[in-house]
């Protein structure tokens, strides 16, 4: 079929009137037929006249842009989807139907307050467990250490109280035993340590998001990727040990920006310390306020343990007199269990603090939600 004004070429079906594959079309800036011929011509590349057949279609109520992406809520109420796993879930707020705020991460306009409360909300849900596996991973290696290296460590340094004032004398052979011992012990809690933390991140993001968290799964993933994440915990502590060496202030800076590292490591596992250098130092003032105050109340707590501590080891030692090396009592392994428990519990709080501002972090990034933690987990 041909065109009727005498042009040989078919005429496609697929031609809607007036575009410009149309050939009855005028050209492109001249006026259309039975229009003012005076009037300016018309811009074909104006954004305005531009067809909008594939625009989606506008929110009721609510101008369209196609060009703005979703923001963070502002207010209480506000809600949105972000998660893209398919959970239907978002930042809701009172005012929306659900009345629920995500348990693990902290809305960007909630600040320092949403972290806080969510830190103690979590501990409550998460503490038991964060316990558990912090005492098999942490307090039972350095109790059996301890008490292993006990005798070692009397024999190596012993102390004449018969003297005023007080002498001590060092056995290098015995040192050089005990440092050997406690060289492996070191590269060993590093990687416990490593289990501990995965363990306990794992626990945190599965109880947040309302799945089952048993401590036998916990430990079964974090020693799964010990190996792993201990192995980017020893450059990591190699910088902060080099840079107190050199200078406090180094190695303080080195401490806030590697405390991200296990989170980091858990949930993108690639470049883990460039990660946690990127979101420390572009959060740096939150980051700073957030662990120096958990800092501040872990040493308080340790100060406290260590009084009540010493107070029993000192009951252990009233009347001693001789400068021969003493024996391991009951007021020694008391002491000594208390101790280890106690760093327990001040780690299952470091865990709850440092993962729940790692997701505060990353949320400032990008739309997150704890069911996109909880996927990230198997990734």
């Amino acid at each position: 079929m041909s065109d009727p004004t005498g042009d040989p070429r078919p005429q496609s079906p697929s031609w809607p009137a007036g575009t410009p594959s149309d050939p009855a079309a005028p050209a492109p800036g001249a006026a259309a037929p039975g229009g003012d011929p005076t009037a300016a011509p018309a811009n074909p590349y104006d954004p305005a006249a531009m067809p909008t057949a594939y625009e989606p279609a506008a929110p009721a109520g609510t101008p369209y842009n196609p060009y703005v992406v979703p923001a963070y809520p502002v207010r209480p109420g506000d809600f949105y989807e972000v998660s893209g796993y398919g959970y239907g879930t978002g930042y809701a707020g009172v005012g929306h139907p659900t009345g629920v705020l995500d348990p693990l991460v902290t809305w960007p306009s909630e600040r320092f307050a949403g972290w806080w409360r969510r830190v103690w909300a979590t501990f409550g849900r998460s503490g038991g467990t964060l316990f558990g596996i912090l005492v098999l991973t942490q307090a039972v290696p350095s109790i059996l250490f301890s008490l292993v290296t006990f005798d070692l460590l009397r024999r190596m340094l012993v102390v004449d109280n018969t003297t005023y004032p007080q002498t001590a004398t060092m056995d290098w052979s015995i040192a050089g035993r005990f440092f050997g011992w406690a060289a492996v012990y070191l590269v060993v809690t590093v990687f416990l340590g490593a289990a501990g933390w995965v363990a306990g991140v794992w626990a945190i993001t599965r109880r947040s998001a309302g799945a089952p968290a048993p401590i036998g799964a916990a430990l079964a993933y974090g020693f799964r990727n010990c190996l792993r994440v201990g192995a980017w915990l020893i450059p990591c502590m190699l910088m902060i040990i080099a840079g107190s060496v050199a200078c406090l202030l180094p190695g303080l800076y080195f401490a806030l920006a590697t405390s991200l590292i296990v989170p980091v490591a858990v949930y993108q596992r690639r470049s883990p310390i460039g990660g946690t250098f990127r979101l420390v130092n572009s959060n740096f003032g939150a980051m700073l306020g957030r662990m120096s105050l958990i800092f501040v109340l872990a040493t308080g707590i340790d100060l406290v343990g260590s009084l009540i501590v010493g107070g029993l080891r000192a009951a252990g030692t009233v009347g001693t007199t001789t400068a021969e090396p003493l024996h391991l009592t009951a007021y020694d392994v008391i002491s000594t269990v208390a101790s280890s428990l106690l760093g327990a519990a001040t780690s299952s709080i470091l865990v709850v603090a440092v993962t729940l501002a790692y997701a505060e972090m990353r949320a400032r990034e990008w739309p997150t939600t704890v069911h996109d933690l909880n996927a990230a987990l198997d990734g």
